[in-house]
């Protein structure tokens, strides 16, 4: 799927909640999934592919294997009071920022069957699920947020 490049209007909206929980969500998980993976990317938010809704995908190594994992209306519930910097970039921006994020999140979110779950994130992880939930609110690397 085409990334949309920064300026595009979507990519300032805030996303819709997702409600239907059907086979063309299920398509558009395996799109975003497939995309990630040819941009050889940590995560994707459906906006960057024009989708306002609030479904993304991120990938992590653990024990030396490649996790994935498709996250609809992720939410955070948690952030520590310590930091991190990983130096960050986006498949929407042409540049490599270095952000200050919570070091430790947990996120609550539905697979593509609506049940709920949550994850545990700390240090690269947990950045990386805040930058891809700061699309789903409009914001990008770029801004102060």
């Amino acid at each position: 799927m085409k990334i949309l490049k920064e300026p595009n209007e979507i990519l300032h909206k805030k996303c819709s909640k997702v409600v239907k929980f059907d086979d063309e969500l299920k398509k558009l998980a395996d799109d975003m999934v497939s995309t990630m993976k040819e941009n050889n990317s940590g995560g994707l938010a459906a906006p960057q592919i024009g989708k306002s809704v609030r479904v993304i995908v991120i990938q992590w190594l653990q024990n030396n294997n490649l996790v994935g994992l498709v996250l609809i209306n992720p939410e955070i519930i948690y952030k520590d009071d310590k930091f991190s910097c990983y130096k960050e970039e986006c498949l929407s921006l042409d540049v490599k920022i270095t952000k200050k994020r919570s070091r430790k999140v947990t996120v609550k979110y539905q697979d593509i069957y609506s049940n709920y779950h949550d994850i545990t994130a700390e240090n690269y992880l947990s950045h990386v699920l805040q930058h891809e939930i700061d699309h789903l609110d409009g914001l990008l690397i770029t801004d102060n947020n």
